[in-house]
């Protein structure tokens, strides 16, 4: 910790006294758990403070903090106040995480493969600007990862589950897509399994997800699925992201999870075009769904194992060689129960008929996992988690996935704008969002939500739970029919 006091528009970290920086603020003084780094807007550039932090956990002997508060301070130029909501948004709400120990370096492959390890460190431009501004400040930053990051012990078995953004090509939900022409996807998220008994490691795995590799997008409408818009030509875009893939994680088997027909239909297609290319298993996890429990579909029981095998995933002595890639059209909510299968069956593999004791554990860690995840790229908890939380499905969560859906409905279409430009900002893009189609949308999605408002609140006076429930599907399915 140290102490920042801003005075007559000078700013002195009191640990550092010899030195005073001029800014544009009122004066004031807090402590800091450390500095994010320094980013620009237009022609302004601010500087960001931790101001407040919570321990999650503990990560080879050092603590790991989240962040839960900001301070934002103006060090030049005029003031860019429209943008500083989103940006808070994004740091004190969307689990950034930091620690002694870098948390955005992987355990589970080697160290001397070529990785561009920076690819997770999420505040590496802020880190970088920070030193050209003054390399004296360098030793009060921190180095953060978005994501997740908990760990939950058994006894003497401790099981972390550490998720890592990566920030080259990240944003929010409809204004981020498929692939760029550098080859990195939207919403790529490495996640990492770690088991460790008495403090030593004795089990590692790390699993990948990403938008689908193509270069894809939507004409965001009122539709509640708006269409997908892609290109003929895009199998030099995803060669590009594959190759990405296979220097840094080695071998790539790909499982796909979004439907054949309707709304994803045309993605499947384009890219089931590319299949006898690489390894990829298109695959129904709806068969998968009432049991959680991939020993219920032996043909696929049968490929993971060969391909866990091959990527080496019962010894941390002998690195990973190679990396499952999940997705389906978000990457969210059937991605990551589709990743808990998979780490479900590893530690099957690791304990045998004793990891019932630790399947509890694990759902609760994809659970938030899937939630935090879920809330940094669609805006709410994620959708179907549920079945990690209780095995099954629940009225309550069929309840939750309605008012979830019809969430997001909203957040994607009013409010992503804010958050897709905080993102573009806190990595460094130069494009900030403003597109006047998009503001007439939001005008109209406001109109729209005060209409639900105002049959929600007609609804709340049935005495008739049944009625309820039916009247708030209704306004659900209409969304489908809007344009």
């Amino acid at each position: 910790m140290f102490s920042v006091e801003i005075n007559n528009n000078k700013m002195k970290i009191l640990e550092c006294r010899e030195k005073a920086y001029s800014v544009i603020s009122k004066n004031k003084k807090f402590l800091c758990s450390g500095i994010y780094g320094i980013i620009n807007i237009r022609n302004s550039q601010y500087i960001i403070f931790i101001v407040d932090s919570r321990k999650v956990s503990t990560f080879f002997s050092s603590d790991v903090f989240e962040v839960s508060k900001v301070e934002i301070i103006l060090l030049k130029g005029s003031p860019e106040t429209q943008y500083i909501y989103g940006l808070r948004s994004v740091l004190e709400n969307c689990g950034i995480y930091f620690s002694k120990t870098f948390l955005y370096k992987n355990i589970s492959f080697d160290k001397n493969k070529k990785r561009l390890k920076k690819d997770f460190w999420f505040n590496y431009n802020p880190c970088k600007a920070l030193k050209v501004y003054d390399r004296d400040l360098i030793s009060f930053s921190v180095r953060c990862i978005q994501g997740y990051f908990n760990s939950m012990t058994y006894g003497s078995t401790k099981i972390t589950l550490i998720s890592r953004r990566c920030w080259r090509r990240c944003g929010a939900r409809f204004f981020s897509r498929g692939v760029n022409k550098q080859g990195y996807v939207s919403n790529f998220v490495e996640t990492e399994q770690i088991i460790q008994i008495d403090n030593k490691v004795i089990h590692a795995f790390l699993q990948i997800r990403g938008s689908i590799p193509l270069v894809w997008g939507h004409k965001v409408n009122l539709k509640y699925a708006p269409e997908i818009i892609l290109p003929e030509k895009n199998a030099q875009f995803f060669f590009k992201s594959h190759d990405l893939l296979l220097s840094k994680y080695g071998s790539i088997y790909y499982i796909n999870l979004i439907n054949d027909t309707n709304y994803e239909g045309i993605l499947y297609k384009a890219f089931n075009k590319l299949r006898n290319t690489i390894r990829l298993n298109n695959f129904n996890y709806h068969k998968l769904q009432k049991t959680l429990d991939l020993e219920e579909n032996k043909k696929l029981s049968k490929q993971i194992d060969k391909i866990l095998d091959e990527f080496n995933s019962k010894s941390t002595i002998k690195y990973q060689k190679g990396a499952i890639r999940i997705n389906c059209i978000d990457c969210l909510d059937r991605t990551n129960l589709m990743q808990y299968i998979i780490a479900k069956h590893l530690v099957k593999r690791l304990f045998g008929k004793n990891f019932l004791i630790y399947n509890s554990i694990l759902r609760l860690l994809w659970f938030y996992n899937g939630n935090m995840l879920s809330l940094q790229y669609a805006g709410t908890p994620a959708i179907k988690a549920d079945l990690l939380r209780h095995e099954k499905y629940t009225v309550n969560g069929y309840l939750k996935d309605f008012y979830y859906s019809v969430q997001r409905y909203f957040i994607n279409r009013l409010f992503h704008g804010q958050i897709h430009d905080a993102y573009n900002i806190l990595t460094y893009k130069k494009y900030i969002f403003k597109d006047k189609a998009t503001t007439k949308l939001s005008i109209q999605s406001f109109v729209m939500l005060c209409l639900v408002i105002y049959v929600y609140k007609y609804i709340i006076d049935f005495k008739i739970p049944l009625l309820k429930y039916i009247l708030y599907f209704l306004i659900f399915f209409t969304f489908n029919f809007l344009s």
